[in-house]
């Protein structure tokens, strides 16, 4: 699925939260470099550690950290996440909420969860979409954020093919909005 080309890759920036009832801070942290590594017993070893240059098939783990710092209880919390088209979405690994995130293949226009997603081929055949197809993420947390509360959640992006980037380039970005209503 064809992607505009914009350098806009994955030094994490909040673009404008939009936010409706009680005082939810929402922030992107810089994603991180996941490596794998064997240990002297044989368990594989994660580590993370800041991205600087990435190359094609490193994987980034990023999180987006949300607070309550109003007097009031915060619910229908969403928040919604555009990746980078330089990285593809790694499914099946998200942490941080018991919300598993649903997909947009249509920069956010629309969500589902990935394996409902189908898209019509030109020979009018059907394909499932795949993580690679996946634009934008969006979390609808079940659960009531209560003042001085706070959570984060995380998801993993693999690098594209085919050059090496330097993500402390000002000019890459993932959008970041959230919203939530006031609750009880």
């Amino acid at each position: 699925m064809p992607r505009p080309a914009a350098l806009a890759l994955l030094c994490l920036a909040v673009a404008g939260p939009t936010l409706a009832g009680p005082k939810l801070e929402f922030r992107g942290q810089p994603p991180m470099l996941e490596t794998l590594r064997s240990s002297a017993s044989g368990e594989m070893v994660r580590t993370l550690r800041p991205a600087g240059t990435v190359k094609p098939g490193d994987t980034l783990v990023y999180a987006i950290h949300y607070r309550n710092v109003g007097d009031a209880a915060s619910d229908d919390v969403s928040i919604n996440v555009s990746i980078p088209d330089e990285v593809e979405y790694v499914a099946g690994w998200v942490e941080g909420s018991d919300a598993k995130p649903e997909v947009s293949i249509d920069r956010g226009v629309n969500y589902a969860p990935l394996e409902k997603l189908t898209e019509t081929n030109a020979d009018g055949s059907q394909r499932s979409l795949l993580p690679q197809d996946v634009t934008n993420l969006r979390w609808d947390l079940p659960l009531v954020v209560q003042p001085g509360q706070e959570g984060q959640v995380v998801y993993r992006a693999r690098v594209r093919q085919p050059r090496q980037y330097d993500i402390s380039k000002p000019s890459f970005r993932q959008a970041l909005a959230a919203t939530s209503t006031a609750g009880r």
